[in-house]
């Protein structure tokens, strides 16, 4: 049943993608490997927007927009589900056309609720902000961010999501 579950796409809650870039080996061009890692049991709308994440970083862009659409679907007025869609949007390359997804964010910032977000989706948060030219609200959302941060936290980012956490610090000038 998980191997079913696996080829389909359908990982278990408590299984999260990992995007592993593979070495390029000669003769292994064409192999592809997929990691996953064994985590707490997370809400529905966490495991999806760590699916889109994988499948915007693995470049498999016709997935991660099923996923956003799932995200849109179900979870319509959920903070971390509108950062996955519009993190979709941006890797298609069409980073303003959600506008559903960035009300459901602003309104999500004027009340605080930032907070609550699982950390790495918070870093995604932030980078979506920065994206997006917001950069006192970017810069806000990395500053509490920073409150929490620890070696467990960091691992918890995809190897993009830490470079991109480290180049958010230098650009938004952020204490380590």
């Amino acid at each position: 049943i998980l191997l079913s579950l696996l080829e389909g796409w359908r990982p278990p809650r408590w299984l999260r993608p990992i995007a592993y870039p593979m070495p390029q080996i000669t003769g292994f061009e064409n192999e592809r490997v997929t990691v996953f890692e064994v985590v707490d049991v997370q809400e529905n709308v966490v495991a999806l927007s760590h699916l889109a994440e994988y499948f915007t970083e693995t470049n498999q862009l016709d997935a991660a927009s099923a996923v956003a659409h799932a995200l849109e679907t179900y979870f319509t007025d959920d903070l971390g589900a509108a950062v996955a869609r519009i993190e979709v949007r941006v890797a298609r390359g069409e980073p303003m056309a959600d506008a559903s997804a960035w009300t459901t964010v602003n309104a999500h910032l004027a009340d605080g609720t930032p907070d609550t977000l699982p950390w790495d989706r918070r870093i995604a948060l932030v980078a979506i902000l920065a994206q997006s030219k917001r950069f006192d609200e970017a810069k806000t959302q990395l500053d509490a961010s920073m409150h929490d941060v620890d070696e467990t936290l960091l691992r918890t980012l995809s190897p993009r999501s830490l470079f991109r956490f480290q180049s958010l610090l230098r650009v938004l000038h952020v204490e380590e």
